[in-house]
């Protein structure tokens, strides 16, 4: 809601410089001069008024609407509909910024009788405007799509490639809004090459971002990384600051979501600096919020809680309401995370309280999960599922809302004036054969009426038919999806066992007819083969008893101290076999104590290490860093191997997939490595993810409960 409105007031704003960037407002003493001047033409005066509210009207509103009392007045003298209209067309923008909607609708009937009455194409697209936007802040947004297609045909008819840029693009947020989101792409489109040829950077690149985040919702990421990078490529922090905000904070959102959390931080920190710099409380908000989520995500809940001071900081200032309640919201997340159950389930509830139903920074679903979590940790099983029950069927009853308002519009497009039908039966009464036409003409308008409630009705149905037959097709290619998997697996593993396994016939046909010129090391070999295949068949084991939950975990009580010191040392001597330089750094006490299933941490360990030494060209360097929470265990493994791309990190946990094969198989390894190391790891309610090294290579990072698997 707080980004819907923020790009609508922008808008505003823009039409309003479109429509006054041909003239120079001249300096306030001298229009008051031409206005109070009596020996100038009354036409004259009116016009010198109405350039004085347009350019005046935010920074002097009380004035602006003196000197428009002023106009009505010299109105009375001399009629002019042409001026007229222009007049209360930008009196009108006054009400709307201050949100008196009533007075500026009233204010734009008389505008529009005005401008048709003059036949006035600038006085039309003035109050039409005004009309679109009122019907948006009232959340009319059909009629607000009705009056904005009536807004374009009169900028057509001026040749006004500004105004069009602008009513499409405000088009496009509307069917967004509206979950339209092909008509929000087609508007946003059209908008686009307007923008371009007005020479409106900041617009245009506005537009960019918009397509972008369309290109987000439906799931094409790497684009919507690509509209976000061009976008603010055509503004600075200077020229645009708010839209140089708006666009870094939707790359750190796009990271985060795809797990490239120094990425988002970077982009977040960009925005923070901005926001501070212009102080705009409600952005730094949105921000404070998403770095939150971002910090869950990384399970760091002292720098979580350290945000969340910020933001309680911040809503002491006057913000918008839905802002303020969303805050319930990370209030709980942070508790979770801190582990004050009682908290979080008070913040929680009044989240639920207050009916927050649609919010930028978290889904429903994220709620709801979140209050069945904190719920059963307290206890109160049959509490949770009747929140949850609840909070569906107040959810449902909204919805039902909003379809009941969108009829409403609909059926306000086809209304008929009562007083205009009423003066028209009248005049017509002594005529029978008019009355006759009048009845079916206000037949056909009921018929007309139904046949809109019943299309938007039968709309809705097909709507659903169709969301329920995509879901089954998406369904049946996840299916398909796995099968291939599944097929392109035991390709692979066959693949692996067959190679070793015919050098493995040759050397034993080379002893079975004794040509082996060295039969020791052939031994050697075969005896080397052997550990190799039952390595290779552990870890398909292991991935297979993934697969069916069936890991055993043995948690025990462990000094971790100890315990790491020993994994260091083993880290320096296998660095050591391959003339690497191992960095040790253990930031743990003697009375760190935690429960892990340590042979389970050795493995990981173990894999982590022999990839690190593997892939590293001496002399290199592997670094080993460990530290740790009230609640967390922080372990990691960083070296100077070349780095890998975003996409190769995003697959390096998949089994059997390696960077470069060939080269895996000369240096060893099958490539379930790293994919069983995320079993073990999620398997103990932890979390391993891989990013760039500041050494030059990759970083995986491991994070665990420290009691023994219990969030």
């Amino acid at each position: 809601m707080f980004r819907w409105l923020l790009l609508l007031m922008c808008i505003s704003l823009l039409c309003d410089e479109l429509m006054a960037q041909q003239a120079i407002p001249p300096e306030s003493e001298e229009v008051r001069s031409q206005i109070l001047d009596s020996s100038l033409s009354n036409s004259k005066r009116l016009a010198t008024i109405i350039e004085f509210i347009k350019t005046h009207r935010r920074s002097d509103p009380d004035t602006s609407l003196e000197y428009a009392d002023l106009g009505f007045e010299l109105l009375k003298i001399t009629a002019d509909p042409s001026l007229e209209s222009q007049l209360v067309g930008y009196m009108t923008k006054i009400y709307l910024e201050r949100g008196e909607l009533n007075r500026a609708e009233s204010l734009i009937k008389h505008g529009l009788s005005a401008a048709d009455r003059a036949n006035s194409p600038q006085g039309l697209a003035i109050n039409l405007f005004n009309q679109a936007l009122l019907y948006q802040l009232d959340n009319k947004l059909v009629l607000a799509l009705d009056s904005y297609n009536e807004l374009k045909r009169a900028y057509i008819a001026t040749k006004d490639i500004s105004g069009l840029a602008a009513a499409h693009n405000n088009m496009g947020i509307i069917y967004q809004n509206l979950g339209n989101l092909e008509d929000a792409l087609s508007h946003f489109q059209q908008a686009l090459p307007y923008y371009t040829e007005s020479g409106s950077k900041v617009h245009e690149a506005n537009t960019i971002m918009n397509i972008g985040e369309l290109l987000y919702l439906i799931g094409d990421v790497k684009q919507a990384e690509q509209n976000y990078q061009q976008g603010l490529s055509l503004i600075t922090r200077d020229s645009a600051p708010l839209s140089f905000l708006e666009g870094h904070l939707r790359l750190a959102i796009l990271y985060g979501d795809q797990q490239a959390l120094s990425l988002a931080s970077e982009h977040l920190s960009l925005a923070t600096s901005v926001a501070k710099e212009y102080d705009l409380i409600a952005s730094l908000l949105s921000i404070n919020y998403e770095e939150i989520k971002l910090l869950s995500k990384q399970g760091d809940a002292d720098k979580a809680y350290a945000v969340l001071l910020n933001v309680e900081e911040l809503l002491r200032d006057d913000v918008q309401p839905e802002l303020a309640l969303g805050a319930f919201y990370f209030r709980a997340l942070v508790a979770v995370e801190q582990k004050r159950w009682s908290d979080a389930e008070r913040y929680i509830d009044a989240l639920f309280e207050n009916h927050v139903y649609d919010f930028r920074f978290f889904e429903l679903q994220d709620a709801l999960s979140l209050a069945f979590l904190i719920k059963r940790q307290l206890g109160k099983d049959a509490q949770a599922n009747a929140i949850i029950s609840e909070w569906f069927s107040r959810y449902r009853d909204h919805q039902k809302d909003n379809r009941d308002a969108l009829i409403a519009q609909y059926a306000q497009l086809y209304k008929v004036n009562e007083a205009e039908r009423e003066v028209e039966a009248l005049t017509q009464q002594a005529i029978e054969n008019e009355n006759e036409k009048l009845r079916s003409q206000q037949q056909t308008r009921q018929v007309v009426f139904i046949f809109v409630v019943v299309s938007v009705v039968l709309s809705a149905c097909l709507l659903l038919i169709w969301q329920r037959g995509k879901a089954l097709k998406r369904e049946n290619s996840l299916t398909n999806e796995l099968i291939t998997q599944k097929k392109r697996f035991f390709a692979d593993i066959s693949h692996e066992l067959r190679t070793p396994l015919t050098v493995f016939k040759l050397k034993m046909q080379e002893l079975e007819y004794n040509i082996a010129d060295d039969p020791k090391r052939i031994y050697k070999l075969l005896n080397e083969r052997i550990d190799s295949f039952n390595s290779l068949i552990n870890d398909i084991s292991l991935l297979a008893q993934n697969d069916k939950g069936e890991i055993e975990l043995h948690f025990e009580h462990v000094n971790l101290r100890e315990f790491f010191e020993r994994r260091g040392d083993e880290l320096s001597s296998l660095a050591a076999e391959n003339g690497l330089n191992a960095i040790v750094d253990i930031r743990l006490t003697n009375a760190d104590e935690g429960i892990i299933d340590a042979a389970r941490v050795r493995q990981v360990l173990a894999n982590l290490f022999s990839n690190a030494c593997r892939y590293t060209h001496a002399p290199g360097k592997v670094r080993f860093k460990v530290k740790l929470s009230e609640s967390r265990l922080y372990f990691r493994v960083e070296d100077s191997a070349p780095g890998l791309s975003i996409y190769e990190q995003r697959r390096v946990f998949d089994p059997l997939y390696r960077v470069d094969k060939s080269r895996s198989r000369k240096l060893g390894g099958s490539g379930l490595g790293l994919s069983i190391c995320n079993d073990l790891i999620k398997a103990q309610n932890g979390t391993i993810s891989i990013d760039n090294s500041e050494l030059g290579g990759v970083m995986l990072s491991v994070v665990l409960p420290r009691n023994g698997g219990n969030t």
